[in-house]
């Protein structure tokens, strides 16, 4: 086997009405628990994996993350101001994306899913299809 492909937001589902639904699903960029599961899959299996997965922008509030400006630092939870910014099209709280990892479990590329769905539209913002981030593209 040389590829394994998981379906697009393998883990969190699909649909999501708005941006504060898919709040508790972000993960952090090729570090949440889509990448651990593609790299135990590819170091299990000695091939590439892909995975889908919603990607956390670095400035969107998540359940349990500290440094909140609207007075919710006590909970870590986004305040009602910050939940009330991300709605509407366009402001996006994260990346439809994709992680690839390598047969020993290095991630070796992430994409951010450039032409989105209409379901898509209303938490994930445009990816740049122009490049795909690689370490490869690194050395």
């Amino acid at each position: 086997m040389d590829l394994v492909v998981l379906p697009e937001m393998a883990l969190s589902g699909y649909m999501f009405s708005t941006p504060t639904a898919i709040l508790p699903y972000l993960e952090p960029t090729t570090s949440g628990a889509t990448t651990k599961l593609a790299q135990s899959l590819a170091k299990r299996l000695k091939c590439h994996v892909v995975a889908g997965y919603p990607e956390a922008l670095p400035s969107a509030p998540q359940p349990g993350s500290s440094g909140s400006s609207s007075g919710a630092e006590s909970t870590g939870e986004a305040g009602p101001k910050e939940m009330k910014a991300l709605e509407g099209e366009g402001t996006g709280v994260g990346y439809n994306s994709a992680v690839i990892v390598g047969p020993t479990g290095e991630v070796v590329g992430n994409y951010r899913k450039s032409f989105r769905f209409e379901t898509d539209k209303n938490w994930a913002r445009e990816g740049n299809s122009a490049h795909l981030w690689s370490e490869m593209d690194e050395g």
